[in-house]
């Protein structure tokens, strides 16, 4: 692992209620999802400030409002570019629980009692807006579940109980691997955003993931330099991300792949990620710093899942016919079982012109012979089932280019759209599309056919109604199969009980004088509507 970071601050840190500190982070995203979906409000509606003075601060007090459990509290201390307003979604969240009789009183976890124990140890700096707040190893987290104080709704499925785990378990699990330097504290990385502290979940798991899959430090600065250009207005978001879509043609898609090609050849898909010209990105700088700071370790946990797959059904490559699959089993129409890939069958083949990898000819495993042949029966109908070298992301591209200009694709995409603007704070806006218009033209030639086309016209009127008309021409469905053509149109409307929102719609934010598309944002007004549906339904 890496060498440490200079130390800021050390020594034991106060704050909330006396010895009450995070020690364990419980998975570290549970903290915010825990909150969210059982705590109860004690606290008044106003709360505690927003965020916290140092980031020790910032641990402390979560870890004091999680102990009392307080939703308010906690959910002002969780960083406002992950958890945005969910906390919004509380109440009406619990009021449709009640309404679908999930449960019963205004308490859905009454009758559990958390308890947290620790104290901070130290706290270092990975960049002068992120520090690890580091643990006592003797903290401990303890829950008591006591079914006779709970909702009755909830109380049938619980039973008595006191569960505890301390640090030091939480350290040995972690450390049960083979490394050399293994973790000996446990950590909550705290933030600084809006110019407050906040403990932040999400940069506490990528750290855990960064320390288990041995990546190097990220380089935070970076990503932090550049400056985002944003829109002038909330529309102007949705109008600059329709930008590349709106009179988007052929030319436009190769060059695209020609660019993501030279951009990988260059170096890893995490160096591709890292190196895209976020500067032109409308996405809200504070909710993309993360992904782009743990690039690499995406890439390790893409790695590691590729590995997994090799070991369970091995390396792609070396399965060829007549060899087993290992630990493979599969039922399909034609065949209840098939743990192993038959050689190729003698001459004669009434098949196109393949061949398996061990240069035999094979015919086509989803196309039904037309001749009579024994070897073709319900029990052996996979005669060439075999799997190839997967193809890398470089090779994936170009085999989509090359298929593009050899079938000389030709195309347009024109879009117009009205939209409604709709203030949700000083620095939030919906932004709803209203009405739009779409044409969309598509043509090809595959060898020895004529030219395929499709056209598509659509258009979305009061918001949640839309219209379309697809137009097929000579289109082949699938190999072998003759050429059709057909016609296809629609005109209808969602119905959404309760109030419905003016259409789909995105939620921006204005950060330093500008505006930017906010997905967590978006993600919870798309959730609030959801809940107020589901209400109006019941």
């Amino acid at each position: 692992m890496d060498e440490k970071y200079a130390s800021v601050e050390s020594g034991s840190v106060s704050g909330g209620p006396p010895g009450r500190v995070v020690a364990v982070i419980v998975a570290a995203v549970g903290v915010a999802v825990l909150a969210f979906i059982g705590f109860r409000v004690t606290g008044a509606a106003s709360g505690s400030a927003a965020g916290a003075d140092t980031s020790s601060e910032a641990v402390t007090g979560l870890m004091g409002a999680l102990s009392s459990e307080n939703v308010i509290e906690i959910f002002a201390l969780l960083p406002p570019s992950e958890v945005g307003h969910v906390v919004e979604l509380y109440v009406p969240g619990v009021e449709l629980a009640q309404e679908s009789e999930v449960i019963v009183s205004d308490d859905p976890l009454a009758g559990i009692d958390i308890t947290i124990e620790g104290t901070v140890t130290r706290v270092e700096e990975l960049h002068s807006d992120i520090h690890r707040v580091y643990l006592s190893n003797d903290a401990i987290v303890r829950v008591v579940t006591d079914p006779t104080k709970m909702d009755p709704a909830l109380a049938e499925q619980a039973e008595a109980s006191v569960e505890t785990i301390t640090a030091q378990e939480l350290l040995e699990e972690f450390n049960d691997r083979d490394d050399p330097d293994p973790l000996s504290e446990l950590f909550v990385v705290a933030v600084r955003e809006r110019g407050q502290w906040f403990a932040s979940p999400l940069y506490t798991t990528m750290e855990y993931l960064r320390e288990y899959y041995d990546v190097d430090v990220p380089d935070f600065a970076a990503s932090r330099e550049v400056v985002n250009v944003g829109a002038e207005s909330p529309e102007g978001v949705l109008e600059q991300f329709l930008e590349p879509i709106d009179e988007l043609d052929e030319t436009d898609v190769i060059e695209g792949l020609d660019q993501a090609i030279a951009g990988l050849e260059e170096g890893s898909e995490a160096d591709y990620m890292a190196d895209v010209d976020w500067e032109t990105s409308l996405i809200a700088p504070d909710e993309i710093d993360v992904f782009l700071d743990y690039a690499p370790v995406f890439a390790a946990i893409t790695e590691e899942i590729q590995m997994s797959t090799d070991e369970i059904f091995g390396p792609m490559e070396a399965i060829e016919v007549g060899e087993a699959i290992p630990e493979m089993e599969a039922t399909t129409d034609y065949r209840e079982d098939w743990n192993a890939i038959p050689e190729a069958p003698p001459p004669p083949y009434d098949c196109p012109n393949l061949t398996a990898p061990d240069g035999t000819p094979a015919c086509d495993p989803w196309t039904v012979p037309a001749i009579e042949d024994p070897y073709f029966d319900d029990d052996s109908y996979y005669d060439d089932f075999y799997y190839e070298e997967p193809l890398t992301l470089t090779e994936q591209l170009e085999e989509m280019r090359n298929a593009f200009e050899e079938a000389d694709y030709k195309g347009n995409l024109d879009i117009e759209t009205e939209t409604m603007v709709e203030s949700m704070s000083d620095d939030r806006a919906r932004v709803s599309v209203t009405a739009a218009q779409l044409r969309g033209e598509l043509s090809w030639q595959d060898p020895g056919m004529p030219r395929s086309s499709v056209v598509l016209d659509a258009e979305i009127y009061d918001g949640i109604c839309g219209r379309y008309s697809f137009v097929q021409t000579d289109v082949v469905e699938y190999e072998g199969a003759p050429p059709e053509s057909f016609t296809e149109s629609a005109d209808e409307c969602l119905e959404i009980p309760g109030d419905r929102p003016a259409g789909a719609f995105i939620i921006t934010r204005e950060i330093d004088g500008q505006w930017y598309f906010s997905p967590i944002e978006t993600i919870i007004e798309y959730a609030r509507f959801a809940i107020e549906i589901a209400s109006a339904e019941d």
